[in-house]
């Protein structure tokens, strides 16, 4: 029953998916006229508010991939499309392949890169944030919602990414974890880290000091873009996206 459901429930193009996952990351809700930073309690609120239904939606999307793949995913984690079974007749998989899964796994990578850029720093800077906000009841409970709502987010996407890379590997037929699909996801982030600047999430500071946070701030940022991918299929996936992001021996040490 719950599969039927889950194929009803499923989005039918590909627009509809993309939208709902772009609610991941929007620079609307930042600023509205009258604000004077994106950090006080009117912002918060705000942004909090949206956090909350871009968590929802994707993971509403989530369940879909879960309930119709995970079967799939657990009788065998490496074949070729040929011997894949009726994987394809599930909703999300002719959902995803309405583009080139090329196509599907570098938009998905985007998405999930573009979210933890812009929403990272609550989950990340959340202890630091605090001395960038007013230090009021209103103000820190905002800003917990949003760390709470920003991790819901984050955590779900990266599982949707973890579901269409093993989508792509079984299309491609090559291995879960092969270089040819972490190439796509690994470029997605670095893409976004070239033209990012942390300096408004981190306390203030200069020189040496700022440039040392900085370094540290965009470490922590491929950590956790690399741990999201968290579902144990994903694993393969996980350990060659952290080598080519140099974080290996971290994600070893927290993946236990």
């Amino acid at each position: 029953i719950m599969d039927a459901m889950s194929e009803n429930m499923t989005p039918t193009s590909w627009h509809d998916f993309e939208v709902a996952l772009n609610q991941a990351y929007s620079q609307d809700i930042y600023r509205v006229t009258g604000d004077s930073s994106r950090m006080n309690l009117s912002a918060l609120r705000r942004i909090g508010g949206s956090l909350q239904v871009a968590a929802c939606s994707v993971e509403f999307i989530l369940a879909q991939f879960h309930h119709q793949l995970k079967e799939h995913v657990e009788q065998l984690n490496e074949y070729s499309s040929s011997e894949g079974g009726n994987y394809k007749s599930k909703a999300v998989v002719k959902l995803v392949l309405q583009n080139n899964i090329r196509d599907a796994l570098k938009k998905i990578a985007q998405i999930y890169a573009r979210a933890w850029i812009q929403n990272g720093h609550f989950i990340i800077s959340d202890t630091a944030l605090l001395d960038l906000v007013q230090d009021t009841p209103e103000t820190n409970s905002a800003l917990q919602v949003c760390t709470e709502e920003a991790n819901r987010c984050l955590k779900a996407l990266g599982k949707v990414t973890s579901y269409i890379a093993w989508v792509y590997c079984v299309e491609e037929g090559v291995q879960q974890g092969s270089d040819a699909c972490a190439f796509i996801i690994r470029d997605a982030i670095l893409r976004e880290l070239d033209k990012f600047d942390p300096s408004p999430h981190l306390p203030p500071a200069k020189g040496r000091i700022k440039q040392n946070q900085v370094k540290q701030y965009l470490k922590s940022l491929k950590l956790r873009f690399t741990l999201g991918l968290r579902d144990d299929f994903a694993s393969p996936l996980r350990d060659t996206i952290a080598k080519m992001l140099e974080v290996s021996k971290q994600v070893a040490i927290l993946s236990v």
